[in-house]
């Protein structure tokens, strides 16, 4: 009989330090489930800011087509203003042969 109560204090050691570890286990987890939720509650703010700044992001697809008309007129004024460019360097250089000084000649 004295075994039988050896062993059935043994067993209710063990099934005691079992129940601790749980108790541990138990406690850390309810901590980090606080934790999870404070955090939580900070990171709705900025959650709801980067929410709100990107909202209009969809609409930037509709932009696509005016920014293309705008690099085709933008080319078609790099060509324009070439030209010009052009027309005005002749300009320059008729005017440059007009006001040139002549040699003399017979010298």
């Amino acid at each position: 009989m004295t075994a039988v109560i050896v062993v059935w204090w043994l067993v209710l050691l063990v099934a005691l330090l079992l129940t601790l570890l749980a108790v541990v286990q138990i406690l850390r987890i309810v901590q980090e489930a606080r934790d999870i939720r404070r955090l939580a509650r900070e990171t709705v703010p900025a959650a709801q800011a980067i929410a709100a700044n990107t909202a209009c992001i969809g609409a930037l697809a509709g932009l696509l087509p005016p920014a293309g008309r705008l690099v085709v007129a933008s080319q078609a004024i790099n060509r324009v203003a070439a030209s010009i460019e052009g027309h005005v360097a002749g300009v320059v250089r008729a005017l440059g042969a007009l006001a040139a000084p002549s040699a003399p000649k017979g010298i």
